[in-house]
Parts: C-alpha cells; structure tokens; sequence
C-alpha cells in the first residue's frame, strides 16, 4: 500500500512539474532564437521535380520583430523582403515599387520553395498564440528532446497546429510538424547543423519539406553569421527599402 502511495504522489509530482515547465522551456527556446542584432549570409537550395537552384541572400535581424532579407544571387539581386512587426513588404529594382502583401498572396511560395511568406509572420510571444501541451521527452537524431503541441487559440496564424521537437540542453529546435486546422500534415522542418554562437545553439543548416507538393525540399544554410552587431534602426524602414 505504502509503494502504491509513492507511486502515485511521484506520478502526481510529475505531472505537476511537465505543468510548470512547459513556459519555462517556450521560454528558452524562444529566446534562443533572437539576437539582439544578426547579420548573415545564407543559401538557400531549392530541390523539385525540375532540378535544383541555389538563391543567395544576406538576412538582417533586430530584435523579435524586423527582418530584412536581401537576395544577392544574379537571378534575384536587388529584390528584398521586408517584415516589420507582422507586416511583410516586397520591393523589385525592376518595377522601383513596393508590394505589401495581405491576405491570400501571403501565401505564395517564396522564390519556388517550401517556404512560404507567410512563414516569416511572427514576432509575438508564443503563450500568446498558442494553448501548449507536453507530450513526452523524446529521442531525436540522438538528442534528448521535449516534445510539444501547439494548438493555436485563434485562426490568423499559418499552422493552427505545431509539433516541436526542443533539444532539453540547448533548446535549439530539432524538427517540426506543421498542420492545419484539420489536423492535415503540411510541413516538416528538421535541424540538420548547429552552431555555438554568443552562448546559443543556433540551427546554421535547415531542411523544409512542403509534403502537399510533389518531389520537392528547401535546405536553408547559413554560410556566415554575425550577432549582436552595431545595425542602423532605419535599414528596416520603408524608406529604406529602395536603396
């Protein structure tokens, strides 16, 4: 009777402390991913049906909020991206003009990949978006992992449903499930490198695979990264955008 007892109060305790830690780990793994500042330089291999193609771009970030991506490949140079707050602008050299983009457009695939635009949205405190459960600890790629569900608690975010896979050391994201609403598979993300940068295990090379298309993955690697560096508030202004 006394070990049954033992039993269930350390069963108790434990559902307690998965109760308690589920914050603490969105916490850090959130912070784990922003820089006060970055500046990096990244490919991005595209894989289809059709072949392979590689887009270069440089990523500057400030912050939760802004991101500025400007592609330096031949094909794409000049063309930027620009997300302020949950706002995302696109600008052409050719055309000299702005495109904010809303509602369905963000959608589109960004230059032919797994990624959409609409993947860049964000910026807001997961807590807030999202009702959290933990799942299990799990083993991933030989790596000791939280796993969450996150079940969106309104219907404006990309993936009503997400399942994270977070590194219980580092807490760098190990790989993803992106779903709809109806429960439907839409996305798988996996960490395929890391490095330690300014005392953070940061994913430095990404698979996406969109697994509603046919044949097809985007692998996002950064060949070069700097944070915590001196950036002008203005490069992730409008104003800004056309120079």
């Amino acid at each position: 009777m006394r070990k049954l007892l033992v039993l269930i109060v350390a069963a108790m305790v434990g559902i307690a402390a998965f109760g308690q830690d589920v914050d603490a780990i969105v916490d850090a793994y959130s912070e784990n991913l922003v820089f006060e500042t970055s500046r990096g330089e990244a490919e991005m291999l595209v894989k289809n049906q059709y072949g392979e193609r590689t887009i270069r771009m440089i990523i500057h970030t400030m912050g939760k909020a802004d991101v500025l991506v400007e592609y330096t490949s031949r094909a794409e140079q000049g063309q930027k991206i620009l997300r302020s707050e949950n706002d995302i602008y696109l600008y052409y050299p050719d055309a000299s003009e702005i495109v904010r983009l809303q509602g369905a457009a963000l959608r589109q695939s960004l230059q032919g990949s797994d990624v959409s635009y609409e993947d860049l949205t964000g910026g807001k405190k997961l807590q807030d978006t999202y009702d959290i459960d933990y799942i299990s600890m799990e083993g991933v790629e030989g790596f000791d992992t939280h796993r969450l569900m996150f079940v969106a608690k309104s219907r404006d975010v990309p993936y009503p449903r997400q399942e994270l896979w977070i590194d219980a050391e580092t807490y760098v994201l190990r790989k993803s499930k992106l779903y709809s609403l109806s429960g439907r598979l839409i996305k798988e993300v996996k960490t395929l490198e890391t490095r330690l940068i300014a005392g953070k295990t940061v994913a430095t090379k990404v698979s996406i695979v969109d697994v509603l298309k046919k044949d097809t993955e985007t692998v996002l690697t950064y060949t070069s990264l700097e944070v915590d560096i001196e950036l002008d508030r203005n490069l992730f202004s409008l104003e800004e955008l056309t120079f």
